[in-house]
């Protein structure tokens, strides 16, 4: 079915990890699930932010605002990094962090996104102080107040990642750039909606 609820019935609620949290991600053509599935706060983000449309949308399907409070919890139990702030890039199935705590201001736009949507669909207001608690956490660490716009790239401390002499001239490591840049403005856009803060 190519309508939008035939569309979200081929994803939700299967896509709900029941046993680990969060989403599941990776189906065969036929929607089993396969592989790994890692989970990465970009996709656990926009699972989160449809289903928290979809509730909306489609008031009557309960599976949807169900499916969107699982995705918060996920993002605010799992992804979250308790430590530093931030969102992590990556982890496994289970929740545990994969490769290195490095972070981005891309995925951080996303988790923001969700979250901003997830408070407008819900009215939960834990998720509304962890929406605002990423976004100054970006703004602290992501932000160049001097030359304006976001750095990409951030150590799992939030401190931005530097070019080097040996960072590969190819690289975007050390560099703000627009994919990021748009993401940040939808994501923003989204917070403001539910948090008119000048």
């Amino acid at each position: 079915e190519k309508t939008l609820s035939g569309i979200l019935k081929s994803w939700y609620p299967q896509a709900v990890d029941s046993v680990y949290g969060g989403f599941l991600s990776t189906f065969t053509y036929d929607f089993k699930p396969t592989g790994d599935q890692d989970k990465m706060i970009v996709t656990q983000a926009r699972h989160t932010w449809t289903n928290a449309k979809a509730s909306l949308r489609y008031p009557e399907v309960e599976h949807y605002k169900s499916s969107a409070k699982h995705g918060f919890e996920f993002l605010k139990n799992v992804m979250w990094d308790n430590q530093y702030g931030g969102f992590y890039w990556l982890v496994d199935r289970q929740g545990n962090v994969k490769g290195d705590s490095s972070k981005t201001a891309y995925g951080n736009a996303f988790g923001i996104y969700a979250l901003a949507a997830y408070y407008a669909s819900s009215k939960d207001t834990s998720a509304l102080t962890l929406a605002k608690k990423a976004f100054t956490w970006l703004e602290k660490n992501s932000h160049d107040a001097t030359s304006k716009g976001y750095f990409q790239h951030l150590q799992g401390n939030g401190i931005p990642i530097q070019r080097t002499p040996d960072t590969p001239s190819n690289a975007d490591t050390g560099y703000k750039d627009q994919n990021s840049s748009i993401h940040l403005l939808e994501a923003f856009t989204e917070l403001y909606q539910v948090w008119p803060d000048e």
